[in-house]
């Protein structure tokens, strides 16, 4: 009699499971992606938040399993252009998600309504300049229902350079932010002045060459001067000169040399000669 009994509650409770669980698992549910709070670490990558929020029916479901991806199940990315930018996925303490051949990553559900997870998207800081694009897509299984839902995603890598000295050269002296004091020394005839530079960027670039005098002028009487000639990456630089950098992948540098060369200066007066070199870069989208 008692094993009999024992039987027949087993039954119900089993029978019983899928209707409950179908009951249980009806709900709304919807994915945000917060492009305005993405954040950069020490790594270079950037980390874009994503909200999963779910309604009081949904998060009563037991054992949901959900699974996102972005563009591709079996590699995830963004892209621009002929750039492409790998991206994996995290939860909300930043580790990441088991990943599943042919499903995506596998996004655990977190008690409350909303589970909140990362896209990384990784090195963007050291990628080509531009505007970066995916689609998102989540899936996810309530009980024997499942349903897919897409978000639109973008990052934005602005386009930067940098212009700075190269190694340790005693008569190039740094005077604060982006100004430098190039000093020659004491002046010879015939005599070739080089000082080097780097040109960093993630894009194409444009860089202009302003000299103010075009010639050494006596600090104590303008009038008085010392012609020189002035190349730029092995190119003559006359007064206001244009150089162009084409950058087709990600970070480049570039190593620049500036050269002064004095031609016969026996003649001329002592004192102290100068001139301004002005070097204006800009990176083009």
């Amino acid at each position: 009699m008692n094993t009999s009994t024992k039987l027949v509650l087993i039954t119900a409770a089993l029978l019983s499971t899928p209707a409950w669980s179908k009951s249980e698992c009806r709900g709304n549910w919807s994915i945000d992606v917060d492009r305005s709070n993405t954040q950069y670490k020490s790594d270079l990558s950037a980390y874009i938040p994503v909200y999963l929020q779910m309604s009081s029916d949904v998060q009563q479901c037991r054992f949901p399993v959900s699974f996102v991806y972005v563009n591709n199940k079996q590699k995830s990315h963004l892209r621009a252009f002929n750039h492409q930018l790998n991206l994996t996925v995290l939860d909300r303490n930043f580790h990441q998600l088991n990943y599943r051949q042919n499903k995506g990553f596998q996004l655990n559900l977190e008690r409350g309504a909303v589970t909140k997870f990362w896209l990384k998207v990784n090195q963007a800081k050291m990628a080509s300049s531009g505007l970066y694009n995916g689609i998102l897509e989540l899936s996810m299984r309530l009980g024997d229902d499942e349903q897919s839902k897409k978000a639109k995603v973008q990052l934005d890598v602005p386009a930067f350079v940098a212009f700075r000295s190269s190694g340790n050269n005693p008569m190039l002296k740094s005077k604060g932010h982006s100004s430098y004091r190039f000093s020659l020394g004491n002046l010879q005839s015939n005599k070739t002045y080089r000082a080097d530079f780097d040109l960093l960027s993630n894009s194409n670039v444009r860089l202009v060459i302003k000299q103010k005098y075009g010639e050494l002028r006596l600090h104590s009487e303008q009038k008085i001067a010392i012609p020189y000639k002035l190349d730029f990456n092995h190119k003559p630089v006359n007064t206001k000169s244009t150089f162009q950098f084409e950058n087709s992948g990600n970070i480049k540098k570039w190593g620049i040399p500036m050269e002064v060369s004095l031609g016969n200066i026996d003649f001329a007066r002592a004192g102290s000669y100068r001139d301004t070199i002005t070097v204006e870069v800009k990176a083009l989208p």
